[in-house]
C-alpha cells in the first residue's frame, strides 16, 4: 500500500499516492506567509513535510520532527560563527531547493517502518526542514542584511495550518522532537505547543543532542564566548523564549530560558532526553577544544574533556521522574536510535526500546525508571567513551586512561568566586520553584578547569568590579 499526504481544496488530508514512509511538501501560501512572517532566510516561504496517514492505534497520534543544521548569524563579522548568507543558495536557507517529497529514515522516532519504529510506526508524522539558521527561535519580521530568522514562525505557522484545517483537534497524542539545532528547538517551543493544543491532548518531548550547559571554552580558544553569541542572536532575531521560565526567573534577561537546564522547569510536559555524555559538538565546536590537524584528541586536553563529562552527568542530577533518559558514555554528536545500547542491571537496552517503554508506562528490564545514564562513566573513573557499542564519533583512546580531575559532586567549586555565583544561585533557585540547579565544578592544579553556570546568569561585585557570568547559551554547530 502507498500513501501520501495531499491538500484537497486547501486543506490537509491522505491519499494513496506516494509510499508511506515519504513525506508531502506544504509551502505557506504568500497569505500565509505575511500572517504567520514564516519565511527562511531568503524570505522564500516556510513550510512543513507531512504523512496524515496514521493507521489503528495511531491513527490520531501525532509526532513533529524538528531537523537539525546548526546556526549561523546574519552579517556575522566572527570567523567562527558561520555567516548566514552562506546557506541562502541551499536547502539550509531556501525553500527553493525543497523537494516535492522526502522520504523518512529506517530507524528513528519519526520513522514510518514497523522494524525500525515499533513503537510509532503507524502515527502520523509532520517535519519541519530548517531554513531559518536560529534554532526555531526567531521571530524576526524585518531582515538583517536582507536574510529573515524566523523559525518559531515557520513552527507556528505550521501549528495554525494543522489546526485550521482540523488535524490537531482530533490529535489524542503529540510528540514534538528534534535532533542537535532541532533538539534545541523542541525544548525551547514545547510550551508554545502545549498552550496551543487542547488541555486534554497528552503533549511530550524528545530533545536528541540538544540538552547544552553553559561551560567555560577551552582554555585559549579563540572561539566567541557562547553568552555573548546568545545575547546577539537573541536582539536580532527576537527569539521566541519558554514563557513561564521568562516570569518565574525574572527580573534576569528572558534570553536564559533558551537554555535547557534553566528551562526545563517550565516545560509542562513529560520529556525524554536522549544526549551523549560527551558530545563532540560541545567539546569541539562550542567550546574550542583543539584537535590534530587529522582530527585525532590531544593527550593534554583529556583533563578538560573528562570535566566536561562529569558536569553534564551532574546536570541530569535534577531532572523530574516523569523524564526519561538515555544517556550512553559516547564521544558523538547525535544519539543512535538503535545500535547504540545502555548496560543496566538487569539487560541492555537501546534508545528505541527506553523511549517506547517510557511513553508506553511499560516495565524496562533494564532501567526500571526510565533514566538510563550509562553506568560505565561511574565504574571507570570517568574513561571517555567507556561503552563498547557507539558508533561514530571520535577516537576516544587518548583519553581513556587520564581520570577526571573535579568531583563528581555539584558542590566541588573551591574559588572565591565559585562559592559566591553558588549562594548568589541558591536565592534565586528558590524564587525559580524547582529550577535545575546552577552545576559549578572547578579543576585542582595545573590542567584546564571548566565552570558550569546552567542555570542563571548573574551579576556580581567582585573586587570592586562588575563580574558579569551570563547564562551561556547552547549551540549546534552541525546535524
Amino acid at each position: 500500500m502507498t500513501t501520501v499526504v495531499v491538500e484537497v481544496d486547501g486543506g490537509l488530508t491522505c491519499n494513496s499516492t506516494l509510499p508511506a514512509s515519504r513525506l508531502g511538501r506544504h509551502l505557506f501560501s504568500p497569505l500565509e506567509v505575511a500572517e504567520y512572517g514564516a519565511r527562511c532566510l531568503d524570505g522564500s516561504p516556510g513550510g512543513f513535510y507531512y504523512n496524515l496517514c496514521g493507521t489503528g492505534s495511531g491513527q490520531n497520534k501525532l509526532i513533529i520532527w524538528l531537523q537539525g543544521g546548526g546556526y549561523c548569524m546574519a552579517n556575522s563579522t566572527k570567523p567562527d560563527i558561520e555567516d548566514c548568507s552562506r546557506r541562502v543558495g541551499t536547502a539550509q536557507g531556501s525553500s527553493n531547493y525543497w523537494g516535492a517529497s522526502v522520504s523518512t529514515p529506517s530507524a528513528a522516532l519519526w520513522s514510518r517502518t514497523q522494524a525500525g519504529n515499533p513503537d510509532f510506526y503507524n502515527w502520523n508524522v509532520v517535519q519541519i526542514l530548517y531554513c531559518s539558521g536560529d534554532l526555531y527561535a526567531g521571530r524576526a519580521n524585518t531582515t538583517r542584511g536582507g536574510l529573515y530568522q524566523a523559525g518559531h514562525n515557520i513552527l507556528a505557522g505550521m501549528l495554525a495550518t494543522l489546526k485550521k484545517d482540523g488535524v490537531l483537534d482530533r490529535m489524542t497524542d503529540i510528540i514534538l522532537g528534534g535532533g542537535s539545532a532541532g533538539g534545541f528547538g523542541s525544548h525551547i517551543n514545547i510550551d508554545y505547543l502545549r498552550r496551543f493544543v487542547s488541555s486534554s491532548t497528552r503533549v511530550s518531548v524528545v530533545p536528541v543532542s540538544g540538552w547544552f550547559v553553559a561551560i567555560d571554552v577551552y582554555p585559549g580558544s579563540q572561539v566567541t564566548p557562547i553568552a555573548e553569541v546568545g545575547r546577539i542572536m537573541y536582539e536580532a532575531s527576537s527569539s521566541y523564549v519558554n514563557q513561564d521560565c521568562v516570569a518565574a526567573i525574572a527580573p534576569l534577561p528572558p534570553y536564559m530560558c533558551l537554555l535547557a537546564n534553566t528551562s526545563y522547569p517550565y516545560w509542562g510536559v513529560p520529556s525524554f532526553i536522549a544526549e551523549n555524555l560527551y558530545d563532540t559538538n560541545q567539546i569541539f565546536g562550542q567550546d574550542g577544544t583543539p584537535l590534530t590537524p587529522d582530527r585525532k584528541l590531544i593527550p593534554a586536553t583529556c583533563p578538560y574533556i573528562h570535566n566536561f563529562g562529569d558536569i553534564i552527568a551532574q546536570s541530569f542530577t535534577n531532572v523530574a521522574n516523569r523524564s526519561g533518559l538515555f544517556v550512553p558514555s559516547c564521544l558523538d554528536h547525535g544519539v543512535d536510535y538503535v545500535n547504540v545500547r545502555i548496560a543496566g542491571p538487569n539487560g541492555n537496552v537501546n534508545f528505541q526500546q527506553m523511549v517506547g517503554d517510557w511513553y508506553n508506562s511499560r516495565p524496562n528490564a533494564g532501567f526500571p525508571t526510565y533514566r538510563a545514564l550509562d553506568p560505565c562513566y561511574y565504574s571507570t573513573s570517568g574513561a571517555v567513551q567507556c561503552n563498547p557499542t557507539c558508533v561514530g564519533g571520535a577516537d576516544a583512546a587518548p583519553c581513556n586512561t587520564v581520570t577526571s580531575t573535579t568531583s563528581t559532586s555539584a558542590t566541588s567549586a573551591t574559588s572565591a568566586t565559585s562559592a559566591t555565583l553558588a549562594a548568589s544561585t541558591t536565592s534565586i533557585s528558590s524564587a525559580a520553584s524547582s529550577s535545575s540547579s546552577s552545576l559549578l565544578s572547578s579543576s585542582t592544579g595545573s590542567s584546564p578547569s571548566l565552570t558550569s553556570t546552567t542555570s542563571m546568569a548573574l551579576s556580581l561585585t567582585c573586587g570592586g568590579n562588575l563580574l558579569v557570568v551570563i547564562l551561556v547559551i547552547p549551540f549546534i554547530l552541525f546535524i
